[in-house]
């Protein structure tokens, strides 16, 4: 039965369904629901559905009566706000106490790296403990989502460029990261290191950089607790510097950073284990929670 035109102050974007058979939906009035009627740009929230306006182009078809939405059933899983991103980034040591903690100089420049797009998961599934893992760690951050094609931005027009706002959790095997030496992407990018959700949020029209408090709890125990406010490069400053080295694409995902409390930096360091529960909460985006969970062997 369609559901009557809706009027939502900021839409809140999810996924639901099993792993790579997602279905656009909204979460309204505290429960979640899928989308009917007309078919979104490349039917998912995708490049194409960014490209194509977003946020604002779906308003205008649940204003209209084009779109409506009706309630999904609570057993559906939530997977990744975002759909197939050409590009997932990632900025290390942008919180100064987070740099301290792991005995490493906050930079001069942000760290830039990046965690492979299969990597991305959805925000109550489980984290894989892979075999071979040896200190594997979590990392609250913001992710931030691109919502116009754009190289060499400025600060001052970023704003123009965020589709919206989510939670990702930074999935670190430190051993991969750091031990192995060369680049970062080895410890970040196994299938399941990137949950992210529960939602994609719409920006607030006349902030140009929200800040939002995150917290991360590991087995009920509080492990980090800060505000975005914090980072050493605030979210327009990171557009304009990501950009500066590459185009970035509507859908793309930029990983902003964690905060102090991760495993790593704790004495002593306290890594993760099959069984242990990951949450974690940014203000105004919700809360996901993750099981670790051994990977069996391949027979």
């Amino acid at each position: 039965m369609q559901e009557q035109r809706q009027k939502v102050e900021r839409l809140r974007l999810i996924r639901l369904g099993p792993f790579g058979q997602e279905q656009p939906g909204l979460f309204l009035g505290g429960s979640a629901h899928l989308l009917k009627g007309e078919q979104l740009p490349g039917g998912d929230y995708g490049e194409s559905f960014f490209r194509a306006g977003g946020f604002r182009w779906l308003r205008e078809r649940l204003e209209t009566g084009a779109i409506w939405t009706e309630a999904a059933a609570a057993t559906l899983r939530l997977g990744a706000p975002v759909a197939r991103p050409s590009k997932l980034i990632a900025v290390g040591l942008n919180y100064a106490a987070h740099a301290a903690e792991v005995q490493m100089q906050a930079p001069e420049r942000p760290i830039l790296f990046m965690k492979a797009s299969t990597s991305l998961s959805g925000p109550f599934d489980a984290i894989p403990l892979p075999l071979g893992a040896e200190k594997l760690d979590y990392e609250a951050e913001l992710a931030v989502v691109i919502g116009r094609e754009g190289i060499a931005i400025q600060a001052q027009e970023a704003a123009a460029y965020i589709a919206g706002y989510s939670i990702l959790n930074d999935v670190s095997e430190r051993a991969w990261q750091l031990e192995r030496k060369g680049q970062w992407v080895k410890g970040k990018s196994y299938d399941g290191f990137a949950p992210m959700g529960p939602v994609l949020l719409e920006p607030a029209r006349a902030a140009e950089n929200e800040r939002f408090e995150v917290r991360t709890w590991v087995n009920g125990k509080l492990r980090q607790e800060a505000s975005t406010a914090q980072m050493l490069l605030d979210v327009p400053a990171l557009i304009a510097e990501i950009s500066s080295y590459m185009r970035l694409l509507p859908g793309d995902i930029i990983a902003t950073g964690t905060p102090a409390g991760v495993g790593m930096g704790l004495q002593p360091p306290r890594f993760l284990r099959a069984g242990d529960r990951v949450r974690m909460q940014l203000s105004g985006l919700g809360e996901m929670e993750q099981e670790v969970r051994s990977v069996l062997p391949i027979s």
